[in-house]
């Protein structure tokens, strides 16, 4: 089976797939999305998913009727080899230049998108793409590749000569000069020069976008309850988090991510975007990771992973490596720390801070109570021994003192509620913000639903309205309209509409066909000069 009739195939499954919906074809898949699928032959439900122009949800609905025909159709019996054309068991195959080409891209496809490493060399711009050489670093190999223009200048404009990278393409063969090349769609730096190169070039292209702006950062609440952390549930940073954040009754939300290999962008990312969506009620999200070198925090010198930190609702805390290790993520971050310890001792400092400080006014307000008892006993202890003595000067001696250790312990016990108020005050300013923020956003919600809602009535009026008046168009064009009115039409032996006399003879049997029924009649007189005039 040809490429093309594979995609004959895939095009009927979905006529069958939308025609049993009842939606349109393009509903189902794209032709571009089936034209990619034929070039890439994925086996499985995961290999349909990388094919671009496959979600999850078609996937789902659709993925497997399609694999059906690819994986256990006429391609099942077929082997490479005889992929262009059927071959006759008593002769070699003979392929025409495009149908061997179809063969060839066919089973590559099958690889899938491969990971090769390599030097470039020969890296140039022609239109609308960059095309550099793939050197083997330890033999005289080399591939050629073909990499998007706008995706080498949005993400892979540090690329130069000499530099060892990893890339994530397609190999495939032009039909037109019946080229090999690798068709790249992801690029990954190799070794500490490299990885650096790569690490400058994104640092200054955020800085420009404002990302590590100062003015942009958000204060960390001053009182932190509720903590989400974005870390590997396996590695060492999330037991030395614990370890040092203290007994102070935190509420800990840890979602599991990678931290290293393929899969850690992608992974770090969803957390950030789940914990926004799901959890309102977080106070920071900590994002934490053990050291190691540029190689190891690859996904932490990321954009998707440093517009995830900076763009997130709630304030970010970073502690990512060691003492040295700096990431773009960290500098992306409202809160950067040295390591996941230092993360956490800021997190229990703040607490203790804040325990210290109540502690520290509940001394002062007891060790003034026990002043003003200490100076009111001495005056009485005075006043009793000059009572004795000159009754008057005693008693204005004793008010004076009485007031005057009144008036101190008044200003005590003010500065005491003072602080406790302005603690009181805090909590409540924090509460009362929160609670503002719900408001507004249930404002935003139900200020964009009327909106909806006077859209979707406004379209309904319209709709209504074309459909009255094509209706009123279509009326006259009824064909049971002229019946109606006491026209009728006739058939001839053959079935075919008699629009002439001269089509019938005397004796045939012909069918009139009324409004309401039908007429089996015979001609017995023609007038060949009888007509309608217009």
């Amino acid at each position: 089976m040809t490429r093309t009739e594979l995609l004959q195939k895939l095009k009927a499954k979905r006529k069958e797939l939308a025609d049993r919906e009842g939606i349109e074809l393009f509903m189902v898949c794209t032709n571009k999305a089936l034209e990619e699928t034929v070039k890439a032959m994925p086996a499985t439900l995961a290999d349909l998913a990388l094919v671009k122009g496959w979600g999850k949800t078609k996937i789902a609905k659709y993925g497997t009727d399609v694999l059906d025909i690819i994986v256990h159709g006429n391609l099942e019996d077929q082997s490479p080899s005889s992929l262009g054309r059927p071959v006759s068991k008593s002769e070699g195959a003979v392929f025409s230049v495009a149908e061997f080409l179809d063969a060839v891209n066919i089973t590559l496809a099958r690889l899938g998108a491969v990971r090769v490493q390599g030097e470039v060399s020969e890296l140039k711009t022609r239109g609308a793409a960059v095309y550099f050489t793939l050197k083997d670093t330890e033999g005289e190999a080399s591939v050629k590749c073909v990499l998007w223009a706008w995706k080498f200048e949005r993400e892979y404009s540090y690329l130069e000569d000499g530099m060892e990278i990893v890339v994530d393409a397609l190999p495939e063969v032009y039909a037109k000069f019946g080229t090999f090349d690798l068709k790249v769609e992801r690029v990954e730096p190799v070794g500490e020069g490299a990885l650096q190169k790569a690490f400058e070039a994104l640092k200054k292209k955020l800085e420009a976008k404002g990302y590590f702006n100062a003015a942009r950062k958000r204060p960390i609440p001053a009182i932190v309850r509720r903590i989400g952390v974005i870390t590997s549930e396996k590695g060492e940073a999330i037991n030395d988090f614990l370890k040092n954040i203290g007994a102070y009754g935190f509420e800990i939300v840890l979602t599991d991510v990678r931290v290293e290999g393929a899969q850690a962008e992608d992974t770090i990312v969803s957390a950030f975007h789940r914990m926004n969506k799901e959890r309102h009620d977080l106070d920071v999200i900590c994002l934490i990771r053990g050291g190691g070198g540029l190689e190891n925090l690859k996904a932490f010198n990321t954009e998707r992973v440093a517009e995830a930190v900076a763009t997130s609702r709630i304030p970010v805390m970073t502690g990512i490596g060691h003492e040295r290790d700096v990431t773009i993520a960290s500098l992306s971050s409202d809160a950067d720390f040295s390591t996941p310890t230092k993360v956490a001792d800021a997190i229990r400092r703040g607490r203790e801070d804040m325990l210290r400080a109540i502690e520290r006014q509940a001394q002062d307000a007891s060790q003034c109570v026990k002043e003003l008892l200490r100076e009111a006993l001495q005056a009485a202890a005075l006043l009793a021994g000059e009572l004795q003595r000159t009754p008057d000067r005693v008693l204005e001696r004793a008010r004076v003192r009485i007031s005057g250790a009144a008036h101190r312990m008044e200003s005590a016990l003010g500065r005491v509620f003072a602080a406790f108020n302005l603690l009181e005050r805090r909590i409540r300013d924090g509460m009362h913000r929160y609670t503002r923020m719900l408001q507004e956003a249930q404002h935003l919600i139900s200020r964009e639903a009327a909106g909806m809602r006077e859209y979707m009535q406004g379209a309904l009026q319209t709709m209504g309205k074309r459909i009255a008046v094509a209706s009123a168009a279509l009326v006259p064009l009824n064909p049971a309209a002229p019946l109606q009115r006491g026209y009728s039409i006739v058939y001839g032996p053959d079935g075919k509409v008699v629009k002439d006399s001269e089509c019938v003879t005397i004796g045939e049997y012909v069918t009139v066909r009324l409004y309401k029924g039908k007429i089996k009649s015979k001609v017995e007189g023609i007038d060949l000069n009888e007509n309608i005039k217009a």
